[in-house]
């Protein structure tokens, strides 16, 4: 059967017509847009487990954690689009606290219903004071531990996101101009800290991502020369947590003010994109100031260091044709495939996993913890996580799921390097 199966592939083949070459691609084009969130007052933050206080109002928008009541920064979404003529994808940046595997699937479907590419490279600001609520269930002892953080699940308010996803997504693929990239890393440690000093034994003091990357995109002229810039990533390790958790204000908090004031100040959109933040909290201020004033602060002067940036980030002429390829990978959570043995981990996950020594602020520590706790979470159908891997040049994206930790950051990028062709930098 086998042989007879072969054979009819190879008479079928021979009698096919020539298969057309593939097509060539072209050169880069890139378009942004941007629209806000309509999101109502009255929603959900999520990032922190929240207490419902006495006085809240309630509304109809919260579930289990306490109602937001007012507006600081209005949350948006802001799209990237690259084409070379072959590969079509989008860059979208979220003010929300995380991305979850619904608001991206049914990302992917409206844009496919629109009759745009499914192409994505979806991210989160990571604001502690994000609309929340687009999270699906996980249960520990039959209680949902993601409603403590990010409150019930609610599709109605994963439904006005897409809305505006999908609009911006095709006003940036609408827009697209021919461009040229520039690259440049600044130092930038003024604005962020270590908030994980249990790792210092393995790692040493202040152990955390220090420079802004800038990618910037300017738009150019028949000849291929950039004459005035389009739009920026701007990627920086930095948890969104300016903010404490008795805030009541939307905000796309402190990387939200960065973004904001770097664009202001450069003139053209800049776009957030989240680092290896797990580890890194924001820098505090030598003047005392707290909360809001210390966002206003940070962000207005972290500005004036991208801007010394985007200079050095000026790029040269087009490319003729740019690479820009899309890789994705649904990745098993099981025990068995992540590698642990029957009894050391949990069978289903767990969370909140700690070592004994390890406390909530930077302090003395043990080097040398004698136990790990974990939370195990309940039976649950097995499932897989989406990496995605964007490759444009010599520039490589890297999208995966949690938030990173610095030391996992630099092995990625360590192992990664290697394998791309051509050699490339990473932003992830």
């Amino acid at each position: 059967m086998s042989r007879f199966f072969l054979m009819s592939c190879l008479v079928l083949a021979a009698c096919a017509a020539p298969t057309p070459p593939p097509p060539e691609p072209g050169p880069l084009l890139a378009g942004v847009a941007t629209r806000r969130l309509d999101i109502p007052i009255g929603v959900g933050m999520g990032g922190y487990s929240r207490t419902v206080p006495s006085d809240d109002p309630r509304s109809p928008w919260a579930s289990k954690m306490p109602a937001s009541r007012g507006l600081h920064q209005d949350p948006t979404v802001r799209v990237i689009a690259l084409s070379n003529g072959v590969t079509r994808l989008a860059f979208i940046r979220m003010d929300t606290t995380l991305i979850s595997s619904t608001l991206r699937a049914r990302t992917m479907a409206a844009l496919k219903a629109a009759g745009e590419s499914e192409l994505v490279f979806m991210h989160a600001t990571h604001s502690h004071a994000a609309p929340a609520r687009i999270m699906p269930p996980a249960l520990i002892d039959g209680t949902d531990f993601i409603s403590l953080v990010m409150d019930a699940y609610d599709p109605e308010v994963e439904s006005m996101m897409v809305a505006q996803i999908v609009d911006a997504t095709r006003e940036a693929y609408a827009g697209l101009q021919r461009v040229s990239v520039g690259v440049a890393h600044i130092e930038g440690g003024a604005f962020n800290n270590d908030r994980r000093c249990e790792n210092d034994p393995l790692y040493g003091p202040g152990f955390r991502d220090t420079d802004f990357t800038l990618v910037r995109f300017d738009v150019v002229d028949d000849a291929g020369a950039p004459v005035k810039p389009l739009a920026m990533m701007m990627q920086y390790a930095m948890h969104g947590t300016m903010l404490g958790s008795d805030n009541t204000l939307l905000s796309s908090e402190i990387n939200g003010a960065v973004e904001l004031y770097a664009s202001r100040k450069l003139g053209i959109p800049v776009m957030y994109v989240q680092g290896a933040a797990g580890d890194v909290s924001p820098g505090g201020s030598p003047f005392g100031h707290d909360g809001l004033q210390n966002i206003e602060r940070q962000g207005r002067a972290a500005a004036e260091v991208i801007a010394q940036g985007f200079t050095l980030a000026a790029p040269g002429n087009a490319k003729p044709t740019s690479r820009l390829d899309f890789h994705e990978r649904g990745v098993s959570l099981t025990r068995e495939a992540i590698g642990y043995a029957k009894g050391e981990y949990p069978e289903w996950g767990a969370v909140l996993c700690s070592a004994d020594t390890m406390s909530t602020f930077c302090g003395e520590v043990q080097a040398a913890p004698s136990q790990f706790f974990c939370v195990p979470l309940d039976h649950r159908p097995a499932f897989k996580t989406v990496l995605t891997l964007v490759q444009l040049d010599d520039l490589a994206f890297l999208s995966l799921p949690g938030e990173l930790g610095t030391g996992l950051s630099r092995k990625l990028r360590d192992a990664l390097a290697p394998q791309l062709h051509p050699p490339a930098r990473e932003c992830h």
